[in-house]
């Protein structure tokens, strides 16, 4: 759910929410060689108070473009109680969050460039 937000309220503001997929390529494309990425993701466990907060954050953020975008309503979001009903279906379900992905690249310059 969470990555097709970021692309849909991502594009309007001209960012880009997917470069970390795209660094090696961007990399390999200005000429460098020897490329390595890498990805960061922190897991947040069923009893995490962080699992219910920042998905119920990044929500209340990005309310106004969801429902400009018709994605839902401002009643459908129900923001006052988002966190705590995320919270409970946490629980419910024993889930296991993801936060956003630190990426990274690295590459060097050839030889002569």
């Amino acid at each position: 759910m969470f990555s097709a937000l970021n692309v849909i309220t991502g594009k309007p503001s001209g960012a880009n929410p997917i470069i970390g997929t795209q660094l090696g390529r961007l990399l390999r494309d200005a000429g460098l060689t020897g490329i390595d990425t890498f990805g960061l993701q922190r897991y947040l466990s069923v009893d995490d108070p962080d699992g219910a907060l920042l998905p119920s954050s990044i929500v209340k953020s990005l309310a106004p473009v969801i429902v400009a975008a018709g994605i839902a309503t401002e009643e459908e979001l129900a923001l006052d109680t988002l966190e705590a009903r995320l919270a409970a279906d946490l629980q419910t379900h024993r889930a296991v969050g993801l936060t956003a992905t630190i990426a990274g690249a690295w590459g060097r310059k050839r030889s002569g460039a």
